[in-house]
């Protein structure tokens, strides 16, 4: 069996992560009345996609580090390999942000990397790939400041479902007077949103003037989620990623992390927040 740096060298891994772990933004806090400019170290967020036997097969929102670890253990757990010595090859291009790994038995597990394609297909995010049809938020309303932390603060304490488990996510629509329109719980993040907007259009709410609270992390697909909705505004318990700050950044999306009961990060358009 060979060491893990043998392994590394031979497949086109570096030991060490050729990318940024973290980065340090620019940002704005509320805090004690006053919004001040701020640094504040990010997590990265990288798309890399996974590529196996020449054929696409998902695309991993990840910090960039362990690539090797993380693809072999995606492979095992999805029913691609069943040890270590089904694979022959893994190759990772840095410019193009994918991994090619070759398995054996490739005919036989030809249908099943189609089934896995395709589930996982909906859930991949390429930032290129997002630079769409979406138009750039340009919003006129005002916010203010001491409503982010109260809308925040009911937010979380309105579900009994995690009150009694602990184990959902919640997100739920806001207008931006502070009125809550509907809130879902979920065991998955994407989908306590994805609750929220489906809700919206069945009512036939309009999306342009409202704001999405919920209580995970902004990854890049969740602000992309609220760009392709018209959601102007995204306000959440957590710290974005940096993908989720630069696609905010390039359509205009309102992005506010960290919210505590009298403090919040604002890590872009702190001009539509008011003191």
């Amino acid at each position: 069996m060979k060491d893990r740096l043998s392994i590394m060298k031979q497949w086109n891994f570096d030991r060490n992560s050729p990318f940024e772990v973290y980065r340090d933004y620019e940002v704005w806090e509320f805090l004690e009345g006053k919004i001040i400019p701020s640094v504040m170290p990010i997590s990265m967020e990288y798309a890399v996609e996974l590529w196996i036997n020449n054929m696409p097969f998902c695309t991993l929102s990840c910090s960039g580090n362990n690539l090797l670890e993380q693809t072999i253990g995606h492979l095992y757990t999805n029913g691609l390999i069943r040890s270590f010595a089904e694979i022959k090859t893994i190759d990772f291009n840095e410019k193009t942000f994918i991994v090619k790994i070759e398995i054996t038995d490739a005919e036989m597990k030809k249908e099943k990397i189609y089934q896995n394609k395709c589930h996982f297909a909906s859930a991949a995010l390429s930032f290129e790939n997002t630079h769409t049809k979406h138009e750039f938020f340009n919003l006129r309303a005002k916010m203010c400041a001491t409503l982010v932390c109260k809308m925040m603060m009911e937010f979380l304490n309105y579900s009994t479902h995690y009150k009694r488990t602990g184990g959902v996510h919640s997100a739920a629509l806001y207008t931006l007077g502070g009125d809550q329109i509907s809130f879902f719980d979920d065991l998955g993040r994407h989908n306590a949103i994805d609750k929220t907007i489906g809700d919206a259009l069945l009512r036939k709410i309009p999306l342009d003037d409202k704001i999405l609270v919920f209580t995970g992390r902004v990854w890049g697909e969740i602000a992309m989620k609220a760009i392709r909705s018209n959601i102007p505004i995204v306000i959440a318990r957590a710290s974005p990623t940096s993908l989720s700050i630069e696609i905010a950044k390039k359509y205009g999306l309102v992005l506010i992390g960290k919210v505590r009961e009298n403090r919040f990060v604002v890590f872009n358009g702190v001009d539509t927040v008011q003191v």
